[in-house]
């Protein structure tokens, strides 16, 4: 059981993680003149001041959930939450790096 919670703290850590880098490299790249975003949402929440709350809120919410999920024994639902967890920082890290990667084209 030690090394399922590991792993399902690792999940967790990951999807952080993921929120993170992607958070710290859009701010970055808004701050730049050359850098615009795409995001409609990301771009309406920046409009209204409200896009650093919305993510904390975000970002703590999925790590709460995934921390619950940790408590909960039974196999279906916290399965299927940790999953979720899991693609949903895969997105944010790879939406991060292509920050990144704009953020390094247009310094370079």
């Amino acid at each position: 059981m030690i090394g399922r919670d590991r792993l399902k703290i690792c999940i967790v850590a990951f999807f952080a993680m993921g929120c993170l880098f992607d958070h710290l490299t859009t701010s970055y790249g808004l701050s730049l003149s050359t850098f615009v975003e795409t995001n409609p949402i990301v771009t309406s929440l920046v409009e209204q001041g409200i896009w650093h709350v919305i993510e904390i809120l975000t970002i703590t919410a999925g790590v709460c959930y995934g921390l619950y999920s940790l408590c909960s024994t039974k196999g279906g639902a916290a399965a299927l939450s940790l999953r979720v967890l899991t693609f949903a920082g895969l997105i944010r890290f790879f939406a991060g790096f292509q920050n990144l990667s704009v953020i390094l084209q247009v310094m370079g």
